[in-house]
């Protein structure tokens, strides 16, 4: 389904959808994010300490987030996982 022309004059909507998301996120016990790549909204959002956020993606995108992250001398607040979703194994 194609987007209307004047929805992609303006990022108000994609705002305001970020901002509803953001919320939800405050709200949930477990957050699974799948093909999470470089996201860092689990150290820029304010979670409460009972969230469970679980990054999903193939192995050298975790490999590669995680040494950029201690770099950054970030702690971590997330599990991973390394998984592929076009394979069909899992």
């Amino acid at each position: 389904m194609a987007l209307p022309t004047a929805s992609l004059r303006g990022t108000g909507w994609l705002q305001k959808r970020g901002m509803h998301v953001q919320r939800e996120l405050l709200d949930a016990l477990q957050v699974v994010n799948l093909g999470c790549g470089l996201d860092t909204r689990p150290w820029r959002l304010a979670l409460p300490a009972n969230v469970a956020w679980i990054d999903v993606d193939t192995v050298e995108v975790i490999e590669l987030k995680r040494r950029l992250l201690q770099e950054q001398v970030l702690t971590p607040v997330t599990s991973t996982c390394s998984a592929s979703v076009v394979n069909g194994g899992w």
